[in-house]
């Protein structure tokens, strides 16, 4: 006698509910829990991979990893009910990648490794890896200084280019153009940056209608004059007790439906305030008489309005330079890019990179930028 094969089957859910880039799911039961992918099928030859981030009255909360276009009422769900992995290799390198490893740089399909990585691992510390290349001396860099002691004891003349947004750390406190090498310290900076305060031509903030701003300052680097833009948009502002909840909904515990509404109504404030201030953003980064450089912490992932609207047509550092998922906030979701550096065509973008250094939950981003 043979043993036949079991056919293999798919459990399928339906979207219910799409509101801005939350979809929500009902069908599964307990077979999905916080972190699950669910994969989208607006048509059979399509898939929309989302991960499972909540739940709210017998139904699953999902945030997709692409667009959601086509996706509409009782659109079909399937349930992945395999580990998400990936198979890399040293081909890889060179190549940019989405989150679930698939390219994403138009130049067609990627070798596949010979051994599988869960996507939701811990990487490699940056400075324990291989460099790809020797790093390049450009001449100006705007270096920040994180000693709270030095904190308004600069020479007159520095001008502040990035404000505080954790209250438990002074991540950037101020902007020092100098040619400097990336080991130079704050004292040598200070002592080199005070010849070069003539390259600080102007500076403005931009306030917000609640909290946070947009902050600028004008330099001039030989014939050439740019202007560098940093911001801070609007947080989840999740405290203790939200990461509590967001716990009990991970374990499905009692209370999970208050914990999920608590959670879903700072998300749509963050998404409706975050939405007004890209609108700023880009209104007064398309008004820049000169090439632009925006560094910020958008508080939203690259398939999200406040990033589109902001970015425009200008170049992301790490889609030019950078590889692998390219994770700039290391709490709650392996795959969470927040964090953005943008320059306008006028640049080049030479080299980018992700620096830990334990200062916060966020990865600082590193990118050498020529003028064309």
């Amino acid at each position: 006698a043979t043993i036949k094969p079991i056919p293999s089957f798919e459990l399928h859910g339906t979207v219910v509910k799409v509101l801005g880039l939350l979809v929500e799911i009902s069908g599964f039961g307990k077979e999905v829990t916080i972190g699950t992918i669910i994969h989208l099928r607006p048509r059979p030859d399509k898939d929309i991979p989302c991960e499972v981030i909540g739940f709210r009255e017998n139904r699953a909360l999902l945030m997709p990893f692409g667009t959601l276009e086509g996706v509409g009422l009782g659109c079909p769900a399937v349930i992945q009910r395999t580990e998400a992995v990936v198979y890399p290799d040293d081909r890889w390198l060179g190549r940019v990648i989405n989150a679930l490893g698939e390219p994403i740089d138009g130049k067609g399909p990627i070798m596949q490794g010979a051994h599988p990585v869960p996507l939701k691992n811990k990487a490699p510390l940056p400075h324990a890896r291989q460099r790809i290349g020797e790093k390049l001396d450009l001449g100006v860099r705007a270096v920040p200084l994180r000693c709270l002691e030095q904190r308004g004891t600069l020479p007159e003349g520095f001008l502040p280019l990035v404000q505080v947004t954790h209250s438990t750390l002074v991540l950037v406190d101020w902007c020092i153009p100098c040619p400097l090498t990336p080991r130079d310290t704050p004292a040598s900076a200070i002592q080199e940056g005070t010849a070069y305060l003539k390259l600080l031509i102007d500076s403005g903030r931009i306030r917000y209608p609640v909290a946070e701003s947009l902050i600028y300052a004008d330099l001039v680097k030989g014939p050439d004059t740019l202007r560098v833009y940093t911001t801070h948009l609007q947080s989840f502002k999740f405290k203790p007790e939200d990461y509590s909840d967001i716990e009990k909904i991970r374990s499905q515990e009692n209370g999970n439906l208050a914990a999920s509404r608590s959670l879903m109504r700072k998300m749509k404030l963050a998404f409706a305030r975050r939405g007004t201030q890209a609108n700023m953003v880009r209104e007064e980064v398309d008004k820049s008489p000169y090439p632009v450089i925006l560094c910020g912490d958008f508080n939203d992932v690259p398939n999200s309005y406040a990033y589109f609207h902001i970015k425009g047509n200008r170049q992301d550092a790490f889609l030019r330079k950078g590889f692998a998922v390219g994770r700039t906030f290391i709490s709650l979701a392996p795959t969470l890019r927040i964090d953005y550096i943008l320059a306008s065509p006028r640049f080049e973008i030479k080299q980018f990179d992700m620096i830990d250094e334990n200062l916060s939950d966020h990865l600082m981003l590193v990118s050498d930028i020529l003028v064309k």
